[in-house]
């Protein structure tokens, strides 16, 4: 039984924090460590992290405020596991999680698995589709990432190999605010052959006024430094993300035009788009369609995957 590091960053979160650790504990997989990041709690978290100490299991280290990514890559210089999992102090698990990623991880010969999630609000859990029981290559990954009916950006539904991310210096950018986990998992696909998913809600991800407000705005904004920062590294990814889910581009660019933030946009042009060899008529067209009806597009792309991975349930 090979051991899994499990990294929970924490920042204020004293209201949710017993939840999300007796979930950790209670797995029915049990050799885990479980690595208490405190980055410099006020309200009482400190507190609590520290009660559970005595647990031989348990790890609790307590930092100077320095950000979630900071905790993160901490973390990860501390874990001593096979695996490494990633979870949200404000999040929960269900009590098999653990047991279920592991066993999807050796069944299918894959250096990543990834689960399905909801999102906890209030008065209700909202699940999106999630692709069951697909065995994706690493650039297929990339692109699915970006997308909001697919394995997503997180960085918490998913478990990876330690090695790999320590042999490669795969670590959160820590001048990223929202986002840091989607290029945190697109590096970490960049080293990898495959992933596998399935589509069983072991996460539980917690929507938090606090945190909500403006997500939505500030999200796309990032996904679009994102998308920018790769294009610095990989143009022919790029290109292949324009041809495959082209409305990324016009979502963005607009996006950025109500925002005052068009100056951002010159990194990636639209006429260079309009005339790049490697991007078919049909996703030009198809581009159009979505300058005058982005569900249009969007739908459409949900059928082409359909048809393609008969994944959804």
């Amino acid at each position: 039984m090979k051991k899994v590091s499990i990294i929970i960053p924490i920042f204020n979160v004293k209201k949710y924090l017993k939840e999300c650790i007796n979930s950790v504990l209670n797995q029915t997989y049990r050799n885990m460590e479980i690595l208490l990041i405190d980055d410099g709690s006020t309200d009482g978290t400190s507190e609590i992290c520290d009660s559970y100490a005595e647990n031989e299991n348990v790890k609790v280290f307590h930092l100077k405020n320095g950000g979630v990514s900071k905790a993160r890559n901490f973390g990860i210089n501390k874990a001593n596991g096979f695996y490494l999992m990633f979870i949200d102090s404000d999040d929960y698990i269900e009590n098999n999680m653990v047991e279920k990623m592991v066993n999807s991880f050796e069944n299918n010969d894959v250096e990543m698995v990834a689960c399905g999630y909801d999102f906890v609000y209030k008065d209700k859990k909202i699940k999106p589709d999630f692709p069951n029981n697909v065995l994706f290559t690493s650039e297929e990954a990339k692109r699915e990432i970006f997308l909001s009916n697919s394995i997503q950006g997180f960085s918490v539904n998913k478990l990876y190999i330690s090695k790999i991310i320590k042999e490669n210096n795969i670590l959160f950018d820590e001048n990223i605010k929202i986002c840091e986990d989607m290029l945190f998992v697109f590096e970490y696909l960049s080293n990898i052959k495959n992933i596998y998913s399935f589509s069983d809600t072991l996460y539980h991800y917690r929507m938090r006024k606090s945190s909500a407000s403006n997500f939505k705005n500030d999200y796309d904004l990032s996904v679009f430094d994102v998308i920018t920062f790769i294009d610095l590294k990989d143009k022919n990814f790029i290109n292949d993300i324009y041809d495959f889910y082209s409305y990324i581009y016009f979502k963005y660019y607009h996006l950025l035009r109500k925002t005052n933030k068009i100056k951002e946009v010159k990194k990636i042009n639209f006429f260079e788009f309009i005339f790049n060899k490697n991007i078919s008529c049909k996703t030009k067209i198809l581009s159009f369609y979505y300058l005058l009806s982005p569900n249009f597009l969007r739908q459409f792309i949900k059928k082409e995957k359909q048809k393609k991975y008969k994944y959804f349930e």
